[in-house]
Parts: C-alpha cells; structure tokens; sequence
C-alpha cells in the first residue's frame, strides 16, 4: 500500500545541503525541487549554509556548468534570492 504524501516534511540542513550538491550542475527534474524546497527555506537555514550554496553556484555559473538553460535560470534566481537574505542578515 502506497502511503500518502503531503509537502509538510521537516528536513535537517544538511539534508538540503546534501540535495544541492546532488542537483548542481545536473540536468535532470530533481533541480527544480532542490532548487524550491531551498528557497522555501532560505530564511531557516544557516547563514553558513547560505554562502555555501551562494559561492557553489556563482562558480558553476562562472564557468557555465549550471546545467539546462531553464536549470541555470532556477539557480541564478536562488543565487539572487540568497544573497539578499545574507545582505540583509548583514545590515541587522
């Protein structure tokens, strides 16, 4: 029997963390999933965790090796997403 599945899961940070260095770079469905469970929990995780992914793919992007365009696109409105929280986080 297939259990039933709601979007109300709690998952620790490096379990995102872990997803992000999974999907970066891949071109497969999964991104876009990484990429939104990340921005719905951009304002949790820790600053840490933030510059990580912020410096992981603004290297990939510098050499274009974020995948799909439409891949690339997700992770350049995360990347802007993340570096005005961490610009923010710095002005408190």
């Amino acid at each position: 029997m297939a259990a039933i599945l709601d979007d109300e899961f709690t998952v620790s940070e490096e379990t995102l963390l872990c997803a992000f260095k999974y999907t970066i770079g891949r071109k497969n469905y999964a991104v876009g999933t990484v990429v939104r469970d990340i921005a719905e929990n951009a304002e949790v995780v820790s600053s840490d965790a933030r510059r990580t992914i912020i410096k992981e793919i603004h290297d990939r992007w510098a050499v274009n090796a974020l995948g799909h365009e439409n891949d690339r696109r997700l992770w350049v409105q995360l990347l802007k997403q993340l570096q005005e929280i961490e610009s923010e986080s710095q002005l408190i």
